[in-house]
């Protein structure tokens, strides 16, 4: 199924490659299984390329392109990505430090009703001090701009968000 184009499957794969669930342990099919999943737009599996570039798993550690992969990811409403694209923000790890980009991801975390909300709500309450209120109208802006325009509903791939990585779109 997976071999047919089933973006689930491919991520299920994915993920059965990098924990050597059912198969011996393989950090390369699983990048190659989330990859061909991502490039579909699929926000799970741009979460854990994220995850892998960012932890270091089976590729050379790389916040930048986690950042840009969890950035696709996060646009899609994908919580844990939000969450760590905010961790990222907030320390500045491959990408310039912004509290506000880190408002921004946090509060669009804490929004849904995920066990990683809570953990959104304190890099929140972290930043707000942080950042101004106009600073905090642009995070607002920015948020809806991403959940209401055609172009983020569920068409974040590959290409877009490297290329936006590349001209220093950090978002």
């Amino acid at each position: 199924v997976a071999e047919q184009g089933y973006v689930e499957a491919q991520v299920n794969l994915g993920l059965m490659y990098l924990n050597g669930h059912g198969v011996e342990q393989d950090y390369q099919s699983a990048r190659d299984w989330f990859l061909k999943a991502a490039r579909e737009g699929y926000a799970d599996a741009q979460y854990n390329l994220g995850l892998m570039y960012e932890k270091g798993r089976g590729v050379k550690q790389d916040y930048r392109l986690a950042a840009s992969w969890y950035r696709d990811a996060a646009i899609q409403g994908q919580a844990n990505a939000q969450y760590n694209l905010a961790n990222i923000h907030y320390h500045g790890q491959g990408v310039p430090q912004s509290f506000m980009k880190a408002y921004l991801w946090a509060s669009q975390c804490a929004k849904q009703n995920k066990a990683i909300s809570e953990k959104a709500k304190r890099i929140v309450a972290l930043v707000s001090p942080k950042v101004t209120p106009l600073q905090i109208a642009d995070a607002e802006r920015m948020a809806q701009i991403y959940s209401d325009g055609p172009s983020f509903k569920g068409y974040v791939t590959y290409s877009k968000g490297t290329e936006a990585y590349e001209r220093g779109d950090y978002a």
